[in-house]
Formats: structure tokens, C-alpha cells, sequence
């Protein structure tokens, strides 16, 4: 008795280990009509593709496919990760000097409707389901898909006001941070220029976080002083987690302007990592009650090291003639400039070189 409840037991495995195979998401039924029309090589023309959902998972039909005249079959490959499908489509070979058109259709089985928020084919959408700008900036950064963020981020800017002056230009790029920073997957934004980089027009340069797993990711936006403005991708890279410092260094062109300036002279500086260590003394009730920002003016001067102005801000509630002196720690890795490594620091009259 005891062997036959153990093969029950193992058959009942079997079956649902089977089940459960059965269930992970595969293509399937894949058929293409032969060469419907030659065009030329450099034909635009766009397919139109019907996506239905069934029982079965996701059928998918690709009229007017482009592939090379001697193809002799379509390879269909995907993956699927957190609502996004990617399907990838090839006609094969692809190395005759004539190009042709293909109806294409396949079946990914083991894929639910309610599972699916967008599709690509070939890095083009063609499915999407009703979800806020917000959701799809968050579901493109948690499936790799960075690059389809670009036109969600166009379209926030292109409702911004338009601009004709330094302070408007930042106000515009404060709301796009802010925008940023709203979305629940990103973690932090920092605007690290404005109109620093000399091209014609200018560029600024801002910069956001998100989680990708258990790695944190950093990417850095060039945004084209248009009007309305226009991002672009710059870079993306791992970004460093481990920060002992008292503060990170704030960017803004209207801080630098408008915060405290109580009189502080700067002792001494010295950077360690990415820490810049500042010991310095002013007068005042209690040095507990201070108030210090190390703000950078958001400008680059072009110079060999480039160089960033900045200044230590104090705001002292109280008036007393007492000396005190203190010592803060700010975290300056936002003044690193793309493909530089090193800058100079100007901070309220004392010089530093930051090397990255």
C-alpha cells in the first residue's frame, strides 16, 4: 500500500511539474506567406499588426512584414518581464541586395491578457494597455526598457510653459526633477547643470535614480535647450550606494542667488571619495542652530580642468558676536561632468580639485 500512495504521489507530481511546464510562455504555430512584393532597399513602409488575446495566450499578425527576397523562414524569439512582452522577428537569411514583404502570424502561449501591459515588436509598440504615463515610465525602467521612456519624458516637457530666459529655462527643468521624483520606481533627481554644455542650442544636464533589483541605477538625461525642451539619453550606470556624508550638494541657479549669506569663512576642505569634508567657523548664539548648504551655481566654465561655482550658505536663527566652528561632510558626485575626470571647485572663495 505504502508504494502504490508513493506513486500516486510521484504521478500527481509528475503531472503538475508537467502542468507547470506547459504554462511558461513559448511561441508557437509560426506560418508566413511567401514574397508578396519586392520593394526597394530602402523602403519605410510600416506593417500594420493586429494583436488578439485568447485562451491560448497572445496571436499575432504582421502584415507586410519586410524581409530579404530569399528568405526561407521567420524566427520568433521573446521575453517577458513585469507586464512588458518584447518579441523579436527576423526574416532569415537577410543578405539578399532585394527586400520583400511577408504576412506573419504566431502564437506566445502561456500569456494572459490581465499579465500584459505593453508589447513591442522589433522595438516598436503595438500594444498598450490603458495605463497613466506614470505607470509606463516605471514599467520601461523595470523591464530594461530605458530607452521608451525618452518620448514619455518629451511629452511631460512639451506641456511645460514656454521659455525665454536662464531662470524660466530652470523653473522648467525644477518641474521636470519634481516630475521625476513623483514616479513611485524613481528614487531621486538632481538637476547636475543648466545650459552647461556649449552646443548650439545649449544643454543641460539632469540626472535620476531607480532600482533594477538589488542594483541602483543612475541615468543622466542631456536636455536640449529648445523650446518646449527635449531629452535625450546620455548615459546610464550602476550607481554607488554607500554614502557616509551629512548632505548632498544642491544644483540651482536660484539658490545660489537667494540663499542665506551669513558671514562664514571655510578653514579647511578635503575630499574623500566622493565626500567633500568642510571645516569652518562664523559667529553666532549656537552652532547648533545652523542651517548650512553647499549649493553649486549650476554653470560650467570651459577650461582645462572645467570649473563649477559654488558657495557654503548659513542661516543662523539667532544674534549673537560668539565664535563657533564646525565641520560638515557633503556628497559632490552630482558635480562629476561627462567625459571629464576631474573639475575645479570654486566655494566661497577657496579652491579645490575634485577628481572622480
Amino acid at each position: 500500500m505504502k508504494k502504490v500512495a508513493i506513486l500516486l504521489v510521484l504521478g500527481v507530481f509528475l503531472t503538475v511539474s508537467c502542468e507547470k511546464k506547459e504554462q511558461e510562455p513559448h511561441v508557437s504555430n509560426v506560418n508566413f506567406t511567401p514574397c508578396k512584393q519586392e520593394v526597394l532597399k530602402s523602403s519605410k513602409l510600416s506593417g500594420n499588426v493586429e494583436v488578439e488575446f485568447t485562451n491560448k495566450g497572445v496571436q499575432i499578425k504582421y502584415y507586410d512584414f519586410e524581409v530579404a527576397c530569399d528568405f526561407t523562414t521567420v524566427n520568433v524569439t521573446h521575453t517577458f518581464v513585469n507586464g512588458v512582452l518584447n518579441i523579436t522577428q527576423q526574416g532569415s537569411p537577410n543578405q539578399a541586395n532585394c527586400v520583400c514583404h511577408t504576412d506573419v502570424s504566431y502564437t506566445i502561449s502561456g500569456i494572459a491578457q490581465s499579465e500584459v501591459n505593453v508589447i513591442f515588436i522589433n522595438g516598436v509598440q503595438v500594444y498598450c494597455h490603458n495605463v497613466s504615463d506614470s505607470e509606463k515610465l516605471c514599467l520601461y525602467l523595470n523591464s530594461e526598457n530605458i530607452d521608451k521612456t525618452v518620448p514619455i519624458i518629451n511629452e511631460f516637457l512639451e506641456g511645460l510653459p514656454s521659455s525665454n530666459s536662464f531662470l524660466g529655462d530652470e523653473q522648467n527643468l525644477q518641474a521636470l526633477r519634481e516630475w521625476l521624483k513623483s514616479n513611485s520606481c524613481v528614487i531621486d533627481a538632481t538637476i547636475l547643470c543648466i545650459s552647461c554644455i556649449y552646443t548650439y542650442p545649449a544643454q543641460s544636464e539632469i540626472s535620476f535614480s531607480f532600482k533594477e533589483g538589488a542594483v541602483t541605477k543612475e541615468v543622466i538625461l542631456d536636455i536640449i535647450m529648445t523650446n518646449p525642451l527635449k531629452a535625450k539619453i546620455c548615459s546610464i550606470k550602476e550607481k554607488d550606494n554607500q554614502s557616509n556624508c551629512d548632505q548632498d550638494v544642491i544644483i540651482s541657479a536660484v539658490e545660489y542667488e537667494n540663499a542665506p549669506n551669513h558671514p562664514i569663512s571655510i578653514i579647511d576642505m578635503k575630499i574623500e571619495g566622493n565626500c567633500l569634508k568642510i571645516k569652518f567657523g562664523a559667529s553666532g548664539c549656537s552652532g547648533n542652530n545652523w542651517i548650512v548648504k553647499l549649493i553649486d551655481s549650476g554653470m560650467i566654465a570651459e577650461s582645462l580642468p572645467c570649473q563649477r561655482q559654488l558657495r557654503l550658505s548659513l542661516n543662523d536663527i539667532g544674534d549673537c558676536d560668539a565664535y563657533f566652528e564646525n565641520e560638515m561632510s557633503f556628497n559632490i558626485e552630482d558635480l562629476q561632468i561627462q567625459g571629464n575626470k576631474s573639475v575645479i571647485l570654486h566655494i566661497s572663495g577657496k579652491t579645490i580639485l575634485y577628481e572622480y
